[in-house]
């Protein structure tokens, strides 16, 4: 029965700490291969959804990028990891944009009625406002955040640290795939 299975699998009276250490350390492996796997799987969803939030960028505020951050960009994300969008203001329009408020606004009402949005909220209160979306289930419900570069936003730095530090420790990807696996099933995922 399975309570005996466990009980032989990770009791220190049958197996050695080491071999424990090594069989945790091959399933943490086994987890960070199969996220990838997964993400592998709903890639084109991701890729579909992009291009539906540049298509409405272009047809209101055509004078901003869109670009990941967060776990996306990363890669340290898991199947139900939302999409982090951040508008970039295209070259040469940097300057002439400072109320990016004003210019997250259009935006909002030209996705409001698009088919693919099962829902949709503008967050203009927060300290960078937000358009919050939930796709629907042909696009896996996938949540998907949307704000606007400014200094305040760190999105895009945060990727290259990330980066930067996957790079320098090998440890570090497979254990945070655990960590957020955890701390989802915990319902401690979010940032709050």
């Amino acid at each position: 029965n399975r309570k005996e299975y466990l009980q032989k699998k990770f009791s220190s009276i049958h197996y050695s700490p080491d071999y424990i250490g090594k069989m945790l350390t091959k399933d943490i492996l086994d987890f960070q291969e199969y996220n990838k796997m997964e993400i592998q799987i709903i890639k084109p969803t991701i890729e579909k959804l992009l291009s539906l939030i540049n298509e409405a960028v272009t047809e209101s505020i055509n004078f901003f990028d869109v670009n990941l951050y967060g776990s996306h960009a990363t890669g340290l994300c898991l199947s139900w990891s939302d999409l982090d969008v951040v508008l970039v203001p295209k070259k040469g329009y940097d300057s002439y944009f400072y109320n990016y408020n004003n210019n997250l606004h259009p935006l909002y009402l030209r996705l409001a009625d698009k088919p693919w949005i099962k829902q949709i909220k503008y967050i203009d209160t927060a300290t960078i406002p937000l358009i919050k979306i939930e796709a629907t289930n042909e696009y896996k419900n996938m949540q998907i955040d949307i704000s606007i570069q400014d200094s305040k936003h760190m999105g895009l730095k945060c990727v290259e640290l990330v980066k930067d530090y996957i790079n320098q420790f090998d440890a570090l990807e497979p254990l945070l795939y655990v960590l957020k696996n955890l701390l989802k099933n915990a319902n401690l995922n979010d940032p709050y």
